[in-house]
């Protein structure tokens, strides 16, 4: 359920800091331009005495006779006071897919604004890909995200919470293949603000309480025991809005009350420190009883539990 939660988006928001800006796809037909000999015109958008400028081009990708020439944007983004900076390439982005470019303030009041990058991985599941490109002293930066399950964003960064700040809203894709399939998994939101020249996850805030109100209204009808289809992913997801609102124990109860009591689908705990893969030694995971144990230990491990009424009950045996 990629960015289900942005449906609510609107209602959350309050005034947004008023500066402008832009949000434009940019895809030009780069095949075609390699084929032909003939790349199209470079783009450049402005806003906000910044100018970004999407290039046309080319990029020799594998070794030997598995080499091949691919499209591509070289991108160079030039900011208020800076020289022209060239974008290092996105290597998960695939570029004849087209680049989202959003140009704006986060902030009324900051000296410069910022460039964002939007695009997509290829590949039937996955993948968003995110840069921003902005003014940290003297030096121009660019600050990546981790790619998320689906596509790019269809607007520019936004205030959900009234403080005249632009947040970066993406999602949490642990939850993905948790406690449900692909389809029947929720990705709860998670909010950035720059800070300090870095992206800084402000998710547990209590300013954005709101924003998870909302979303627990919201999932929640798909926990329901009317849903038949896959609702252990959305009562996952709604117990990790009630932790992020301090009201851990609740939601845990609610959503264990709603799940299918069979579980398809249940994450596994390693014993020891994962691989550098990230995968866990054979003979070092422990499966979970059901789904009771495996979402508290899975809300606790990943952060969305602090309240000493969820984290001080003893977990049910694994087996």
């Amino acid at each position: 359920m990629r960015f289900a939660w942005a449906v609510l988006a609107a209602a959350l928001l309050a005034a947004s800091p008023a500066s402008a800006t832009v949000f434009k796809l940019v895809q030009a037909d780069l095949v075609n331009g390699i084929a032909k000999g003939k790349m199209p015109p470079a783009v450049t958008l402005a806003e906000e005495g910044a100018t970004v400028t999407l290039e046309p081009t080319t990029y020799r990708g594998g070794e030997g006779e598995d080499a091949d020439v691919y499209p591509a944007y070289r991108i160079t983004v030039t900011l208020p006071g800076h020289a022209p900076f060239v974008v290092p390439a996105d290597e998960a982005r695939l570029d004849v897919q087209g680049v989202h470019v959003g140009v704006g303030r986060l902030a009324k009041s900051d000296p410069a604004p910022v460039v964002i990058l939007e695009g997509f991985s290829g590949g039937m599941h996955c993948c968003g890909t995110f840069q921003m490109i902005a003014a940290v002293g003297d030096a121009v930066k660019v600050l990546s995200l981790d790619g998320i399950d689906g596509g790019p964003g269809d607007y520019f960064a936004r205030d959900l919470d009234g403080d005249g700040v632009r947040d970066i809203e993406r999602q949490d894709d642990a939850f993905r293949y948790a406690f449900a399939s692909g389809a029947g998994s929720w990705s709860p939101p998670v909010i950035y603000n720059l800070r300090n020249g870095a992206l800084v996850d402000v998710s547990n805030e209590p300013r954005y309480a709101r924003v998870w109100e909302r979303y627990a209204a919201h999932v929640l009808k798909y926990c329901k025991p009317s849903n038949r289809f896959e609702r252990n992913g959305a009562c996952a997801a709604y117990a990790a809005a009630m932790g992020r609102l301090g009201r851990g124990a609740e939601g845990i109860r609610i959503a264990v009350a709603s799940a299918q009591p069979i579980a398809g689908f249940l994450p596994t705990r390693c014993r020891v420190e994962p691989g550098k893969d990230g995968g866990c030694p054979e003979g070092q995971e422990v499966e979970f009883s059901g789904f009771e144990p495996a979402l508290r230990w899975f809300l606790d491990s990943t952060g969305y539990v602090s309240d000493s009424a969820v984290r001080g009950l003893p977990s049910p045996a694994t087996k």
